[in-house]
């Protein structure tokens, strides 16, 4: 019977096709298995992992928000400007900077489709475009290269690291965050009474409502918490880079939502887990790890993933209408 259930999962499917994609893909090129590739995609996981946690919480509320690019890059600049050139700041100071930066946005996306019920739609792209011009406007748009020490010197610490051909490669001390955030959230959905009423509200609104729950401000909550998981993913991606790029993880939407939706999010809402989104990352940043080392563009990548994105939310209906009839 417990066997059954777990064939049943959606997860379990993301499992096996994930394990038949990297044994086709070794196949093809054995470069994929050396640790130095499987550092590489991990690594490559870390930032678009944490925004697909974020993506994760609004879908299954039954919400959309497509700023989170852009709230990153301004969180993640804003910051750096704070603490240029100061040596003495501490990591943990520079990530809660870019946390509160990434939640007042996520509070100004909340309060306008919550307390105005405006589209989560039109007003996720109307802040995107509102913050991205107030920053180039009023902030800047060159590249600070004048980044804080520590942020640089997590940006480069690994563990388990091992010399290949006169290079150093390890894992990347950054995806013990991304774990913890992973496992954190896990936690919230499943264990806690506002977590639970996240699905409940994704599942039906209206019945959410009439069970005392107060949606608008558990909704306010979820852009709230997008918005500083963005933050904590720009801050991460500063680091990878060692500099403060205003336009960075520009048009990584498609990536991290395609990641949630071959998790499993529903994008009617009420659906969705974290191992499924944990899953769906790594098949995403496989897909885009492996196409690079075939020597395939960076177009050819968005039409993949776009395809991906196409099957992944037309399975699951195709495969309901087969079952009715």
């Amino acid at each position: 019977m417990r066997m059954t259930k777990i064939l049943h999962k959606h997860e379990t499917y993301i499992f096996i096709f994930l394990f038949v994609m990297c044994f086709v893909i070794g196949i093809i090129n054995p470069v994929f298995y050396s640790n130095g590739n499987i550092f590489s995609i991990l690594k490559s996981s870390i930032v678009i992992g944490i925004l697909s946690l974020g993506v994760l919480l609004v879908l299954v509320s039954g919400g959309i928000d497509v700023s989170f690019p852009v709230v990153a890059a301004f969180s993640l600049y804003c910051s750096s400007l704070i603490y240029m050139g100061n040596s003495d700041v501490s990591i943990l100071q520079i990530y809660l900077t870019g946390m509160i930066i990434g939640a007042l946005c996520g509070l100004l996306n909340g309060v306008l489709i919550s307390l105005f019920n405006f589209p989560a739609m039109v007003v996720t792209l109307g802040t995107s475009s509102l913050l991205s011009g107030f920053m180039y406007t009023y902030i800047g748009t060159r590249i600070n290269h004048q980044i804080p020490g520590s942020l640089v010197e997590w940006g480069k610490n690994m563990i388990l690291q091992q010399t290949v051909d006169g290079k150093l490669i390890g894992l990347s001390s950054a995806y013990f965050l991304y774990f913890s955030l992973c496992i954190l959230i896990f936690l919230f959905l499943k264990y806690t009474m506002l977590g639970r009423s996240v699905y409940m509200i994704g599942g039906s609104e209206e019945s959410a409502q009439r069970l005392g729950l107060n949606t608008r401000w558990i909704k306010i909550f979820i852009y709230v918490a997008v918005g500083s998981l963005a933050g904590i993913a720009g801050i991460t991606q500063s680091g990878f880079l060692r500099i403060a790029n205003p336009f960075e993880l520009y048009g990584s939407e498609l990536s991290v939502i395609a990641a949630a939706i071959l998790g499993g999010a529903n994008i009617g809402g009420g659906k969705g887990s974290v191992l499924g989104t944990f899953l769906g990352v790594l098949v995403i940043t496989i897909i885009n790890t492996s196409l690079i080392i075939m020597g395939v563009s960076s177009y050819w990548q968005q039409v993949v993933v776009g395809l991906v994105v196409i099957i992944a939310v037309a399975a699951p209906i195709l495969v309901n209408k087969i079952v009715k009839a």
